[in-house]
């Protein structure tokens, strides 16, 4: 897949850092993720990954959508089960979460979700609005175009209904949060970026059955104080909404 230095990444660095995710292995059937999802992040994954694995132990806040998409694609290949010891959001919860044949959250562990990457139109509009010069935009509308299909394509493999990219945002905005979104050329790389203040949908295990995960929670359900000390513990201070999905706004 063509890799572009300007992509896009939505993460929440400037809550928890951008230390780059650490992979390990932890046994013969394990394999663990640490950190924030770079660009040299399925490198690191797949020298990892050698030999197999029948568990992916996470623990991340996201990162770049095509690279953990790419982590993903691999993981339910693989069909290993995916487990959240920590957190698990943004592209971690996007893709990873869903790449697993059984997820399993650990007690004291949050799987969050915020949205996915503006459709092509969308954003040809914003980075328009924003100064991006017209060469950069068409380049960008070229590639996010081309990794929507394959992001369309992930979640039919998965059985995973991906309108819960959608619906996450639906939640944000019917509990009335509403994220701020910062748009940026890098003066001395050329690279644009945009930051999405975090905003994060908790879903609970019905409506994650709903949308198609094999979820399994280890602890009872958490109230919106567990889900808030568990999140400061990760260090993340961002708000949160466990709204069910049968109140989203249509």
């Amino acid at each position: 897949m063509r890799m572009l230095g300007w992509q896009v990444a939505i993460s929440i660095a400037a809550l928890c850092g951008t230390a780059e995710a650490g992979w390990s292995r932890v046994s013969e059937d394990r394999i663990s993720l640490d950190g924030y999802i770079g660009k040299e992040s399925y490198h690191d994954f797949l020298s990892v990954a050698e030999g197999g694995y029948r568990e992916v132990v996470v623990n991340s806040a996201g990162g770049y959508p095509s690279v953990t998409l790419l982590i993903a694609e691999h993981v339910r290949q693989s069909g290993a089960t995916v487990v959240v010891d920590g957190v698990c959001m943004s592209a971690c919860a996007n893709y990873i979460a869903a790449a697993g044949s059984r997820l399993v959250i650990e007690c004291g562990s949050v799987l969050a979700w915020h949205g996915g990457l503006q459709s092509v139109a969308q954003a040809k509009v914003a980075m328009a609005a924003s100064g991006v010069p017209s060469p950069v935009i068409d380049a960008y509308a070229s590639w996010l175009s081309e990794f929507k299909n394959r992001e369309a394509a992930f979640f039919r493999a998965t059985g995973v209904d991906m309108s819960i990219l959608g619906d996450s945002v639906a939640a944000v905005e019917t509990a009335g949060i509403t994220p701020a979104v910062t748009f940026e050329i890098d003066d001395v790389t050329g690279e644009y970026s945009y930051t999405t203040s975090a905003a994060f949908w908790v879903p609970a295990r019905s409506d994650l059955e709903s949308y198609g995960f094999n979820a399994e929670f280890s602890c009872s359900a958490y109230s919106d104080a567990d889900i808030s000390r568990y999140l400061a513990r990760a260090g993340i201070g961002a708000p949160f909404t466990t709204l069910s999905r049968s109140r989203l706004s249509p």
